[in-house]
């Protein structure tokens, strides 16, 4: 035996010839996924075996197929490693099992030493549907498995042929054990969504204490098992057809909502997080809710971030500048919080210069107007108008511009109207002088003597 990480390592050596793999070579290799496994089934189900587990490697299949014979088919879903359910060793078809991709081989370890903490905690009392059903659920099965199984339930659920859970959790081999596997699944699936992890802990703490399965769930669920075996047969139809993906095992890993949000898809990664801050506070643990919360922290900031982006484009489309320029400033406080690679600064530059430009042409506006109340004032008017209306025509701001344009074409007819006027008194001017002095005639020479 060789001993590491709560496991021992034992590999029969072959009938005869050199020894192609030996117990060290084969715990130095595999340890660290048996480790990994085992704390994972720990901190889901809340406890495992109290000594180390012995893991046995079989070079010659045959002998594998003998020490794994007495296993019941229900327990048996990856058939090149085996539990023994009596002394809870775990039997692996070495030969076969080092052929098996990574995720085959990790899937099929991780399902035995789930179901080996499984029965632990409810003190190896036999029921073997739950225990297997659990052991799947902590595995959580590759994706194009869990669709076999959707399959095998929802036709048997069609065909009226579904196991009940009460032959489930008998000690029999006489069943279609692959669908007994996948409603074993189903069953654990439900009850987890339906309840959660910890009240599933409590079935089988009280499998311990050498109650049956229906009485140990009577207990920690306060529902008769017939009623919630009826419940679960209702809701078939609709996990056969979506829910069966739902597997909060998926929610312990937290990489992938850290790519979504590396990558700036917040809803995205806002999705993912959900069920891990579900799984998490279900575990009661208190370190990773801190990082789980943080990461949902930056998603929301960013989906805000985000909202608010869309209503800073609405606005200049309205050309609500002064709103506009409210949100950029909501939306960089927003920004602050996030990774500076998440912050999309051209575009807020872009933004923040067409609402700067708008408010600018606002205030010429504004200006124009005001001057263009003094007659003095016609230049400084109209050159305030015309620099509001180019820019107002370059953000596409027909309403403002139209506006910039008639204070133009007032500030225009006044100074034609005025400059008439100017004309017409001096012409009226010319003309009475050319009148009054052709009234005056010629004037009469008088010549005095002294």
């Amino acid at each position: 035996m060789s001993p590491g990480d709560g496991f021992t390592f034992a590999v029969e050596p072959p009938a005869d010839g050199p020894v192609s793999l030996s117990s060290d070579s084969f715990r130095i290799e595999e340890s660290p996924l048996f480790a990994s496994s085992l704390q994972l089934a720990q901190d889901v189900l809340g406890g495992g075996p109290s000594g180390p587990i012995a893991v046995y490697g079989y070079l010659r299949a045959s002998e594998f197929q003998h020490a794994a014979a007495t296993t019941l088919p229900i327990l048996v879903p990856h058939p090149t490693v085996v539990v023994d359910p009596v002394a809870d060793t775990i039997r692996i078809d070495l030969t076969s099992f080092l052929n098996l991709s990574s995720s085959d081989s990790e899937n099929a370890i991780r399902y035995a030493v789930g179901l080996i903490a499984a029965r632990s905690i409810a003190g190896g009392m036999a029921a073997p549907g739950l225990l297997t059903g659990i052991a799947l659920y902590v595995e959580l099965p590759a994706s194009d498995q869990l669709g076999k199984i959707a399959a095998l339930v929802q036709g048997a659920d069609k065909n009226d042929a579904l196991i009940s859970w009460f032959d489930l959790n008998r000690q029999t081999s006489g069943q279609d054990a692959d669908l007994a596997r996948a409603e074993s699944y189903a069953m654990v699936a439900y009850l987890i969504s339906r309840f959660d992890i910890p009240t599933l802990r409590q079935v089988l703490n009280g499998l311990a204490t050498g109650a049956d399965w229906k009485s140990a769930m009577r207990t920690a669920f306060q529902k008769d098992p017939g009623d919630l075996e009826s419940a679960w047969r209702d809701d078939l139809p609709r996990w056969t057809t979506s829910g069966f993906r739902d597997n909060l095992m998926a929610s312990f890993d937290l990489q992938p909502a850290k790519d979504l949000l590396a990558s700036g898809q917040y809803v995205s990664a806002k999705a993912v997080l959900d069920p891990s801050l579900n799984l998490y506070r279900q575990l009661n643990d208190a370190d990773a809710m801190t990082e789980v919360q943080a990461l949902v922290g930056q998603a929301d900031t960013g989906i805000q971030a985000e909202a608010l982006m869309v209503e800073i484009e609405a606005a200049l489309t309205a050309h609500d500048y002064a709103r506009a320029s409210n949100l950029l400033d909501q939306a960089e406080i927003q920004y602050a919080a996030l990774p500076a690679d998440q912050v999309p600064g051209g575009l807020l530059t872009a933004y923040r210069d067409r609402a700067n430009q708008g408010i600018k042409a606002l205030g010429q506006l504004a200006e124009a107007k005001r001057l263009a109340k003094s007659w003095g004032r016609y230049p400084e008017a109209r050159k305030a108008a015309e620099a509001a209306g180019t820019t107002f025509a370059s953000l596409g701001d027909a309403d403002n511009r139209a506006q910039a344009d008639g204070v133009i074409t007032t500030l225009d007819n006044r100074q034609r109207r005025l400059v008439i006027l100017v004309g017409s008194l001096a012409l009226a001017v010319l003309v009475w002088l050319g009148l009054w002095l052709r009234s005056r005639g010629k004037p009469v020479l008088q010549w005095g003597y002294s």
